[in-house]
């Protein structure tokens, strides 16, 4: 059998050899290419799972599903407060963490569901979550002042306007309590100014003028 004698480096005139140069080149650009592709989409499918999502209110008024969340948003509060007694009493580090964050989401919870002042219609379910969260702060800065409020009073003020605010909640959320509610203060400005809520003094602001201008009010308004 006759041997192929391979030709090496040193045997290969110019032109092979740029010849060779080339197509491993060639070889190296089109891989590259076909890895830098590919690689793309599975990067930008990635990075889409942790792109945040804006999240909007999601009741500005009352009704029977604003309701349930309303219940559903208070009874976590309620239960991370009973929770936070027996927290506090092992003095865990990890466990005072955990619990300090669970109040962090459940104020921000509120916030996404009901806005993120008291001006709004359901505002006092994002207030219960934030006197929650104030309540706890106040009872871990205690604890860790060997049980002395920092701020004489700062736990039972807290506790006080959550109880405010929960019991507010509630009723804002509730479609028959606003009903009545509102029933209640038509009746009673019909007795006073002849009219309903048409008769109630609304102002509004001109930023281009500058000026506060009271709306025109129907004729059997007295007031």
């Amino acid at each position: 059998m006759t041997k192929i004698k391979r030709r090496t480096w040193k045997d290969m005139g110019t032109p092979e050899k740029v010849g060779m140069v080339s197509f491993w080149v060639l070889i190296i650009v089109v891989g590259y290419w076909l890895l830098v592709g590919l690689s793309k989409p599975q990067q930008l499918t990635a990075s889409s799972k942790f792109e945040p999502v804006k999240a909007l209110t999601t009741y500005s008024s009352a009704s029977e599903q604003a309701l349930l969340s309303a219940s559903q948003h208070i009874s976590a509060l309620d239960k991370a407060m009973a929770d936070s007694a027996a927290i506090l009493k092992q003095g865990q580090l990890q466990e005072l963490g955990a619990q300090s964050r669970a109040f962090n989401v459940l104020a921000d919870a509120g916030q996404n569901k009901f806005g993120n002042s008291v001006f709004e219609p359901l505002g006092q379910c994002y207030s219960a979550g934030l006197y929650a969260r104030s309540w706890w702060q106040s009872q871990l800065s205690a604890a860790n002042n060997a049980g002395v409020e920092k701020i004489p009073g700062s736990i039972r003020d807290a506790s006080n306007s959550y109880q405010a605010a929960r019991d507010q909640c509630l009723k804002s959320a509730d479609p028959i309590a606003v009903a009545k509610a509102d029933a209640e203060l038509d009746a009673d400005l019909r007795k006073k100014f002849g009219g309903g809520k048409e008769c109630l003094r609304v102002f509004t602001y001109d930023a281009k003028t500058k000026e506060t201008n009271e709306k025109p009010r129907p004729a059997h308004c007295t007031n």
